[in-house]
């Protein structure tokens, strides 16, 4: 098997993942009476328990490095808080009051809003390609959130906060750590960001966990948003994009959402209709638009 192959594959697999992690976290809620605070500090807490060790034994003491630059120790707090914490919490709380293949989908915003930062910053007009990305995101969401109807909402008012809180908190989480992850490598960040952020909503939100009734299948369900979703699915894409490349892993990203959208139907029995399922292409169409680079001509 090629390199790509397996980078192909990698990517698949480790959106997928992603996908299997939000509906696990739909079943929670449909399920056990838990919030989405809970299942955030779960996730993050965990996740940093079982990543953070594991990295010691890989890099040594090399993985205190960051601790040592007070300025990257702040920045590394801002992402932790502002960053993977408001975007994991948003996410869930999207989930809780609409459903994953759309809390997820309306989180795929969160490149069109670094696009219009990134307008903003070069003080220009989006391209053609960009504008066609932005007005494909912004229409498909409109036929999420409304079925075409603009004096009714498809879902809850409290779900389409979230689901922008979530893309905004999806481009804070692209934009802040760029340069952590560039020294320092994006699984110690994501692992001490995991650690700071599940403590930070635990104490100051008075996050219980340990009072939770789970039954077998409830334990069995956190070990899979944990160990698969979020374990599983960011060294799984991570590696994918090493072998082929961040525009291809970003195109193969999709597979999150649509993981969500088959699951959904089969485990949860969703009745979506067809202006749902225009609306998902649309979204989604942008991720192929924006990563697009046509090959430039050999004169």
């Amino acid at each position: 098997m090629s390199s790509k192959v397996k980078g192909y594959l990698a990517s698949i697999s480790g959106a997928s993942f992603w996908g299997v992690s939000g509906i696990c976290s739909q079943y929670f809620f449909e399920n056990y009476e838990v919030s989405s605070a809970q299942v955030t500090v779960i996730r993050m807490i965990f996740t940093a328990l079982i990543l953070l060790p594991i990295l010691r034994v890989q890099k040594g003491k090399e993985i205190y490095a960051i601790f040592n630059n007070r300025h990257d120790t702040f920045i590394l707090v801002v992402f932790s808080i502002f960053g993977l914490l408001f975007c994991q919490y948003a996410y869930i709380a999207a989930i809780y009051h609409s459903n994953a293949p759309t809390a997820t989908v309306i989180q795929y915003l969160g490149p069109i809003l670094i696009l219009i930062y990134l307008c903003f910053k070069r003080k220009s007009l989006p391209n053609l390609q960009e504008s066609i990305s932005m007005a494909l995101a912004i229409g498909g969401v409109f036929l999420l959130v409304t079925h075409g109807n603009i004096d009714s909402l498809a879902i809850s008012p409290e779900g389409i906060f979230w689901g922008f809180n979530a893309a905004l908190g999806l481009a804070l989480y692209m934009l802040i750590p760029l340069r952590l992850i560039s020294r320092y490598g994006v699984l110690t960040v994501i692992g001490y960001a995991m650690g700071i952020g599940g403590v930070a909503l635990m104490v100051f939100n008075r996050v219980d966990i340990f009072s939770l009734h789970l039954d077998l299948a409830g334990y069995v369900a956190a070990l899979i948003i944990v160990v698969v979703g979020t374990l599983g699915g960011f060294g799984l894409y991570l590696y994918g994009s090493s072998l082929v490349g961040a525009m291809d892993a970003s195109m193969l990203g999709s597979f999150e959402p649509l993981t969500s959208l088959v699951l959904s139907v089969l485990i949860f029995d969703l009745d979506f209709i067809a202006l749902d399922y225009l609306g998902f292409a649309m979204v989604l169409a942008t991720i192929f638009i924006l990563a697009y680079k046509p090959e430039k001509k050999v004169s």
